[in-house]
């Protein structure tokens, strides 16, 4: 399960850069998180690390950058 996961974040890591609105990028990685939890599993930290990026972009693109 463990490279499904890493094959996952690449997967959306490489859909940021065709997508104007990081939002969904943000939504399906908080989806993603959600599922792991639910299935008692650890956060990967690249998952993590991920969604403080996306974060600071949706935050960059709310003000205006």
């Amino acid at each position: 399960m463990r490279d499904e996961v890493r094959a996952e974040i690449a997967a959306i890591n490489g859909q940021i850069d065709h997508l104007e609105d990081p939002r969904a990028c943000y939504a399906r990685v908080q989806r993603r998180m959600r599922e792991l939890r639910a299935a008692g599993r650890m956060i990967p930290e690249d998952l993590a690390r991920l969604e403080r990026h996306l974060v600071a972009e949706c935050m960059a693109e709310s003000q205006g950058r």
